[in-house]
């Protein structure tokens, strides 16, 4: 399952969706079904989260190809993509953590 978090300015929640419901090992993020409810909602920055059912957070090479597809277009719609969290049985991992360079397209004209 993908979940998107959207967060205000003072980044509170000011809405809370389910993007995408995957097989066993994939799933797809419809661009639209992402930034759709940050529009709506009038959302200043979000949250991605998914769960990878096999136990281990390692985020995967189309993990991390999808983060940056993601954090690339966000910044081009004005909207910031504050993290990607995978959860996992065994734990969790912050994209944004192991992955900082990954967000510097979005810190690069701030």
């Amino acid at each position: 399952m993908i979940r998107a978090i959207y967060l205000s300015s003072r980044l509170t929640i000011v809405c809370d969706e389910i993007i995408a419901i995957g097989k066993q090992n994939s799933a797809f993020i419809g661009i639209r079904e992402l930034f759709r409810p940050a529009f709506v909602h009038n959302a200043h920055t979000f949250i991605l989260v998914h769960n990878h059912p096999s136990g281990d957070p390692t985020a995967s090479e189309e993990d991390i190809a999808m983060t940056k597809y993601i954090a690339t277009m966000s910044h081009m719609l004005s909207l910031s993509l504050q993290d990607h969290i995978i959860v996992a049985q065994n734990g969790f991992v912050s994209v944004r953590e192991k992955y900082p360079e990954i967000f510097s397209v979005q810190n690069a004209e701030r």
